[in-house]
């Protein structure tokens, strides 16, 4: 039944649909021209970002009235009613309410044509340009919008509301252009068509979404509505996207500086300013891209098209933009520049004082709450070599990956996980089944898929998920699959075998919280380094006065990692198969081995070009020093102020260099006489060419310190160094160094302390720190990596029968 115009709705709808147009004044006025086309489709009109209205909260939302669906094969379609672009393409007619639908269902056995949606239920957006421009995150959770349904009014989210006009506007523009009537008219919305209020069908539902997608003719992937540099940002990804895809060209295409006109002549394509960057910076920032779901909605999609306001892009276009990035080593260069101009909830690792960020310091961003960074190696990953991975592997590869629901860190990856495809070929007792269950609170869910994966496994790598601090109170050996945190890194590399000669034994479940398991202690951990604190080149140093000089380490072969892993899904290293040689290895040596996992792009063990980057790194640091000294050299020589109890600002900066190089100095393992300062080799040149000169007046004093200084400012033009300090980030976040009273140095979780234990688990592939809690009682705080013992070196010769049991609480 229509509603009359009186009905409250349409003076709801009327006034958001005028908020809409009235957004962008610049692209109301030219919203009946034509914009550059994107893969040759119809002209464009751009529809903004629909933020909620102000008073989301007093909206009461109306629900639709689901029947029981007929079958388990049975789903719910959504179809627009379009509107005539033909005779009227005015603003108001593309977004005049109220947008109509209608509701049937299907059978997926009868392979019913029909569109799915993958989109975000909150804020498109992760990133902002103006903090006029954020809304509160309870705001996007609101339903404050109307869609009629079966002529019924049904509230939907505000970023649902912007796709389906968007959808109406690009199926009502193919009723006059046959170039877009390659969609359907029929959409799969979760949201919609989801009862959403019953927990068994949102379960059963849930179990088939692998299912629904796969057999879905297009995916529409909608990012959000157009914001100001979105349509110049697909653009620019497009011509990207046509740049050379080998390894050669990339080599030399790192070594470019992006921001730098030259760079698009000499490859012959667009032009990409800072803007437009900052602009591809921000898209592959939206929310979309951080979403769990989308890894099994990208993945099984026969075909996938990118919907921005009205932009359409196939995603093969956009994915090979962002795959060239990430081999190129541009995306380093972006995020060197666009990070230090975010104002909250930034990676202060990352921020540095590159001269394009000092270009742009008049550009603000804006991030309104805590949100991972863009994992484009793993969407790669689901959307070009999707397969049947182990569920343990897929909640660890996308553990960053966010949600609404907790649950959902589970259920996103059961459709397209191993034990899936097991579970539907085969017959499995249904008490051993998986089973997705939206009526178990998170707690249960977290318990129940870690019991699951344990006992359907052949190995242990469920522990190495574990975090620090988890949501939710768990037992140690249960992960929270809900935060958002970077664990498991050591075991996904999938190369080491730290148990292989121990004889497996069955774990045990012990009532329902507690995990008997058996190994061997080999280790008990004497002193800590918090990895942030690396660079903090005198702690390292005196820190490292616990480890030998040198040391002799049984080393496996090199090998590619790549094409190790390209033996199987489930092939490992093993005693069998890694050849073990002894090398003396230095203090330094040991310390980048450990930092960097003794893995570097790709290649195990890490070759030696490793530890000259991370000299690199350290360089690094004693350059910026370098610098800083200079310019406080130059600050001292401006006026006639007195300096402070008798020392400059330049003596001050110029001690502080002395005691870091030799800190560094030490660390590379030189010897140095005991009390000495020494400085870097271009201070000392610059000094004597300082005193050569005999400078008497400041203006003297300034032209070299600022000469000195313009040396260190001008290295600051290619990727090299920003790629230098995304790496250090890498390596620092989230980590603990230690040093064990065996004198093995290891990396671990923050939370470890002394005289934790680092333990050997039969089953396990990476070593574990362990707590003491009582009795034969340990909680586990996380995995670890111990070099020298990743191999099976510390449990060699043991027998079954000296391995002790003890229990997980």
């Amino acid at each position: 039944m229509a509603l009359p115009p009186t009905h409250p709705m349409y003076y709801s709808e009327f006034e958001h649909a005028m908020a809409i147009i009235l957004q962008f004044p610049d692209h109301a006025a030219k919203a009946l021209e034509p914009s550059r086309d994107i893969e040759d489709t119809s002209p464009l009109f751009q529809i903004p970002i629909l933020r909620p209205p102000n008073d989301y909260e007093s909206r009461i939302p109306s629900n639709y009235e689901y029947k029981i669906l007929p079958s388990s094969s049975s789903i719910r379609l959504l179809r627009l009613q379009l509107v005539d672009l033909a005779s009227d393409n005015s603003s108001f007619t593309i977004f005049r309410p109220p947008i109509r639908c209608s509701m049937i269902t299907v059978d997926l056995d009868n392979t019913p044509l029909y569109d799915a949606v993958s989109y975000t239920w909150g804020d498109p957006c992760t990133i902002y340009t103006s903090e006029d421009e954020i809304s509160p995150e309870d705001a996007w959770s609101s339903r404050p919008f109307d869609i009629l349904v079966d002529g019924r009014p049904v509230s939907v989210g505000s970023n649902l509301y912007d796709a389906l006009l968007a959808f109406r506007y690009i199926l009502s523009q193919g009723q006059a252009n046959t170039d877009c009537k390659h969609y359907t008219g029929y959409f799969w919305i979760d949201a919609l068509c989801i009862n959403q209020e019953d927990p068994q069908e949102r379960s059963d539902q849930v179990m088939m979404m692998s299912r629904i997608y796969k057999q879905a003719s297009t995916v529409l992937a909608w990012l959000g509505g157009a914001d100001r540099l979105s349509y110049d940002a697909l653009v620019s990804l497009l011509a990207i996207s046509t740049l050379p895809r080998d390894d050669p060209a990339w080599r030399k295409m790192e070594r470019l500086d992006i921001f730098n006109e030259t760079t698009y002549t000499q490859l012959g394509t667009l032009n990409i300013d800072r803007t437009s960057w900052l602009g591809i910076y921000i898209l592959l920032n939206r929310a979309w891209f951080k979403r769990s779901w989308i890894i099994q909605e990208a993945g099984l999609a026969q075909n996938m098209v990118f919907v921005c306001g009205a932009a359409q892009v196939h995603f093969v276009k956009l994915f090979l933009a962002a795959f060239i990035l990430q081999g190129t080593k541009w995306i380093s260069q972006l995020v060197a520049l666009a990070d230090p101009l975010i104002q909250n909830y930034r990676d202060e690792l990352l921020v540095s004082s590159s001269s394009q960020s000092q270009a742009m310091s008049q550009v603000r961003l804006f991030r309104p709450r805590k949100s991972p960074p863009t994992n484009l190696d793993a969407i790669f990953a689901s959307c070009f070599s999707i397969s049947c991975q182990p569920l343990v592997k897929l909640v660890q590869l996308y553990r960053s990956t966010e949600v609404t629901d907790p649950r959902d860190k589970v259920y996103a990856f059961w459709g397209i996980s191993k034990e899936a495809s097991s579970q539907t070929q085969h017959r499995v007792k249904e008490s051993t089944q998986f089973r997705v269950d939206y009526s178990l609170q998170p707690r249960e869910v977290f318990i129940q898929t870690a019991r699951f994966l344990i006992s359907s496994s052949s190995d242990l790598a469920i522990l190495s998920l574990k975090e620090e601090y988890p949501n939710t109170p768990l037992p140690s050996w249960v992960p929270d699959f809900s935060v958002q945190s970077s664990v498991g890194d050591v075991a996904k590399l999938d190369c080491f075998s730290a148990s292989s000669s121990l004889s497996s034994m069955s774990p045990i479940f012990l009532n329902h919280d507690k995990l008997r398991v058996s190994g061997f202690k080999v280790a008990t951990i004497r002193k800590l380094l918090q990895t942030t604190l690396v660079l903090d080149l005198p702690l390292l140093a005196e820190f490292l006065q616990y480890m030998p000089r040198s040391s002799v380490i049984a080393c496996p072969q090199m090998m590619d990692l790549d094409a190790w892993r390209g033996k199987g899904d489930d092939h490992s290293c093993t005693e069998a198969t890694v050849l073990l040689h002894d090398e003396k290895q230095s203090r330094f040596e040991v310390l980048w081995r450990t930092l960097f996992l003794d893995n570097f792009e790709g290649t195990y063990p890490a070759p030696l070009t490793c530890g000259k980057f991370f000299r690199q790194i350290l360089d690094t640091e004693i350059d910026k020093y370098q610098a800083h000294a200079a310019l406080d050299l130059f600050n001292d020589n401006i006026s006639e102020r007195e300096s402070v109890n008798g020392i400059s600002n330049f003596d001050k900066a110029r001690l502080e260099l002395g005691i870091l190089n030799t800190a560094m100095l030490s660390v590379l393992g030189v010897d140095l006489p005991a009390g000495d300062l020494t400085f870097p080799h271009r201070f000392c040149r610059f000094e004597s060419c300082l005193a050569l000169a005999k400078c008497t007046s400041k203006a003297e004093i300034r032209s070299y310190a600022k000469n000195f200084f313009d040396e260190f400012m001008n290295e600051d033009r290619h990727s090299e160094r920003a790629y230098l300090i995304i790496r250090a980030a890498e390596i620092a976040r989230g980590r603990a160094l230690f040093i064990t009273q065996e004198g093995h140095l290891g990396r671990g979780p923050t939370s470890i302390q002394t005289q934790d234990e680092v333990w050997v688990i039969a089953g396990a592939k990476v070593p574990f720190v362990l707590r003491h809690v009582g009795g034969e009682e340990y909680r586990l705080i996380g995995e670890a990596y111990v070099h020298g013992i990743m191999h099976g070196q510390a449990v060699t010769g043991k027998s079954k029968a000296e391995q002790k049991e003890i229990i997980l609480v």
